[in-house]
């Protein structure tokens, strides 16, 4: 990880897949504002980019962001094993799948740039936009302009959504006055019912936090810019993606926050396995999943009656994506 990034800096290298991952993580200083004659508060944190988050909101993205890059290197160091854990496989069921998992997830932590710069507001990796007025980030999408404040006024679910394919995020105000929790207790660990083979509830107590939703985001950006085909629907309903086949799971923004939020605990690292090579601890002691069917046992489709879960419609979770998008306006600037 990179330190604050400034006004004059050298171009961005990809990481290449199969680069390896750091062991650990020179976490940047708090976000400075950057003196351009725009707009708007323009801060960075590593290599993201936060424009008019403020003084008091571009510190907490900044804390988050520290918390997701800290976190996320044992769940690399997992999926880089030759048996990853029983998250791993509830979640992408397909270990071939691993690396792609863990290039993505190292992207993140990096902030490695798919998309050109488009000075002075985005360096090409992902960039945070927070609207908190009227014609602030006007969007085009499909030939349409949208104001994207008003659009979080009002859509009822997503607190972030990401505007596909730029490199944008845009942060609602709700995503900072909603009930989502920063970061997760010790002890978020969803049950099973055995009985009927899958897990109690939706998901939501597992990874309904602020760092999963930021996540998950970011990750979509990723999926995007790669070979690999987004899942359209994104599923959120924690059985409906235990269920995906492992060419669906890689493409689900979902997933990934669903397997970071089953994690590998912190102490785990490459070389603590058990004798067959798996890793052998998770976070918050998340060892109970549902029997994959490759152990002849399917997951049964009727909704436990007292944890409704995916028998209903589909429900959006409060991380979005916006397809489409052609344009947004940042200070009176046009970026495609």
């Amino acid at each position: 990880m990179k330190s604050i990034w400034f006004l004059f800096f050298c171009p961005l290298v990809p990481l290449a897949v199969g680069h390896a991952v750091p062991s650990t993580i020179n976490a940047p200083k708090s976000p400075q504002p950057r003196a351009f004659p725009a707009r708007f508060d323009i801060r960075s944190s590593g290599q993201y980019m936060m424009v008019n988050c403020g003084s008091h909101r571009g510190p907490q993205l900044d804390s988050l962001l520290q918390n997701l890059w800290r976190s996320l290197l044992p769940v690399i160091q997992d999926a880089q094993l030759s048996n990853p854990s029983p998250a791993f496989k509830a979640f992408f069921k397909d270990s071939s799948n691993a690396p792609f998992v863990a290039e993505v997830l190292t992207n993140v932590t990096t902030g490695v740039a798919r998309h050109p710069s488009a000075f002075p507001y985005t360096n090409g990796s992902p960039t945070f936009l927070c609207p908190t007025a009227v014609g602030q980030f006007p969007t085009s999408i499909a030939g349409r302009q949208i104001d994207m404040y008003t659009h979080c006024l009002q859509s009822e679910t997503p607190v972030a959504t990401y505007g596909n394919p730029l490199p944008y995020i845009f942060l609602c105000p709700k995503f900072w006055t909603s009930p989502y929790a920063n970061l997760p207790p010790q002890n978020s660990c969803l049950s099973v019912n055995t009985y009927i083979n899958r897990f109690r509830g939706n998901g939501q107590t597992l990874h309904a936090f602020k760092v999963w939703i930021l996540l998950e985001e970011i990750v979509h950006y990723y999926i995007h810019a790669s070979s690999k085909p987004s899942l359209e629907p994104e599923v959120y309903d924690v059985n409906k993606a235990f269920r995906l086949r492992a060419d669906q799971a890689v493409g689900n923004g979902n997933s990934y926050a669903y397997y970071a939020a089953s994690k590998p605990s912190a102490s785990v690292n490459a070389n603590t396995t058990d004798a067959n090579g798996q890793s052998s601890g998770v976070y918050g002691n998340c060892k109970d999943f549902p029997s994959p069917p490759d152990k002849g046992r399917e997951i049964l489709e009727t909704a436990d009656p007292d944890n409704p879960s995916d028998g209903g419609p589909h429900i959006p979770g409060p991380a979005g994506v916006m397809d489409g998008v052609t344009d947004v306006q940042i200070g009176g600037l046009n970026h495609t």
